[in-house]
């Protein structure tokens, strides 16, 4: 029994590897696919961008573990399942749980291991990888200037190149448009030919031109009389020296990301969301005390309202700005409440998201044992192993669950449902799902049951048409 279930768990952890890995290439290729227009033209170094891929790395570890553990999980029993391995330890007498034995005492590890990591690891990380993130969108573009267009990057310049022979790094056909003493005159530079270098060390870009023009209009003086000029100069070598923003990374101060809700540990959560509940109720009283203090200020005496007699005479002697009086100060009151409620309503879905966050990190783990009930029946199943058919299969269920949880969090987040409903609940739906494929595949009743979907179904189907 031993060597089975080492068996067991060679073969489910040699899977769980390679799709771990393929899970988390599949992630990073996402994330270059969107940030790619962040990182193209800058001169980043391998080393920051090894740096920022590290970081992300980390991050990934929970979703790319519970992407590869489903993955895993039909590519195991659908291996055993194929090779007939799984029914000569049922006809053993083995059930499908005990078979899972070595399997849950491996993700119980897992789950902890993963808790571990987004409660202390991965917000530290997080930290780091905004913060990079950060700077290298404010870090300053090359001077990557193409071919037949005029370049407007330069601080006071245009540039237009009409050729570049990539060999030589020599320019044909260059004009310059000096505009960055726009006050005394506008300068126009026309050349041949020419070379262009950069130095960045002092964050100069150096224009080396050979045989041709400059054209200057210059403007009158501010009270001068007289008109302005022009003046045209030939030459057979010029340099033009342009000064280029500072092209290097600058390392930001993370303090203000610091405080962000996926930034902060499990007990820095639980303490930011006592101190928002308590600020939140503090405001509340402090509103309520306000109020009435103020509905407390008016000029009738508490006797008249008891006393019929006194009041209707009240009554009958109000006048129609005093009773205007009354309406607007019943529609201000009415507005204040209506504001107040709004402000706490912002202040409750800025909680709902510490709270949020603080869950999924448990559901997220916790959702690896998820997979594992419904990714071993199904690859029983289908009876299949390898990278085909178990990919399409646990990408439908991964799906399935990533649209549920969206949905629930985005809700949660709006305080339209409760924030354990709209984290919890897709988890929920999926283990009911996974225990009773689990349950059914024990018994050997998963076959005989998606026959009975697949055939009502299809009469559906045609009773539709």
């Amino acid at each position: 029994m031993r060597r089975l279930d080492i068996y067991i768990t060679k073969t489910f952890g040699i899977n769980l590897l390679l799709t771990f890995v393929v899970s988390m290439i599949i992630l990073l290729l996402n994330f270059v696919w969107l940030y790619i227009d962040e990182f193209v033209g800058k001169g980043l170094e391998g080393v920051i961008l090894l740096e920022l891929f590290s970081y992300l790395t980390v991050r990934l570890v929970p979703t790319a573990l519970t992407l590869g553990i489903l993955i895993a999980s039909v590519m195991s029993f659908g291996h055993l399942a194929e090779h007939s391995e799984l029914a000569a330890m049922k006809s053993s007498g083995l059930s499908l749980l005990r078979i899972f034995k070595p399997l849950l005492i491996l993700l119980l590890v897992i789950i902890s291991s993963s808790v571990y990591l987004s409660s202390e690891v991965i917000p530290v990380t997080n930290l780091k990888f905004r913060t990079l993130l950060e700077n290298i969108k404010n870090k300053k573009p090359e001077v990557l200037i193409p071919e037949g267009q005029f370049y407007g990057g330069l601080s006071g310049y245009t540039v237009y190149i009409d050729k570049r022979d990539k060999e030589s790094n020599v320019l044909n056909g260059i004009m310059i448009y000096d505009h960055s003493t726009r006050d005394e005159y506008q300068k126009l530079i026309l050349a041949d030919k020419g070379t262009m270098e950069v130095f960045t060390a002092n964050s100069q870009l150096k224009f080396t031109l050979i045989k041709g023009s400059s054209y200057a209009e210059l403007s009158p003086k501010s009270g001068s009389p007289k008109a302005s000029g022009f003046r045209r100069d030939y030459f057979d070598r010029q340099e033009v020296i342009i000064n280029l923003p500072d092209s290097e990374l600058e390392r930001r101060n993370s303090s203000s990301l610091a405080s962000l809700y996926t930034m902060l540990n499990n007990r820095q959560l639980r303490d930011t969301i006592l101190a928002l509940k308590d600020e939140r109720q503090w405001e509340g009283k402090k509103f309520a005390n306000r109020f009435l203090i103020h509905l407390g200020m008016g000029s009738t005496p508490q006797s008249y309202v008891s006393d019929k007699k006194h009041s209707t005479a009240i009554s009958r002697n109000i006048t129609q700005s005093e009773l205007q009086y009354s309406v607007n100060l019943a529609r201000s009151q009415k507005e204040q409440i209506r504001m107040f409620s709004e402000e706490q309503s912002h202040r409750q879905k800025w909680i709902n998201n510490f709270m949020i966050e603080r869950n999924n990190r448990l559901a997220l783990a916790c959702t690896c044992l998820v997979f594992l009930l419904i990714g071993a029946p199904l690859g029983a199943k289908f009876k299949k192993g390898g990278l085909g058919s178990p990919v399409i299969i646990s990408t439908i269920a991964y799906i399935i669950y990533h649209i549920l949880n969206i949905a629930g969090i985005k809700y949660a987040k709006a305080d339209l449902v409760q924030v354990a409903i709209g984290v919890w609940g897709p988890l929920l739906v999926l283990m009911i799902i996974g225990l009773t494929l689990t349950i059914l595949s024990s018994n050997d009743r998963l076959e005989s049951v998606t026959n009975s979907i697949g055939s009502y179904l299809k009469k559906l189907i045609s009773f539709a048409k």
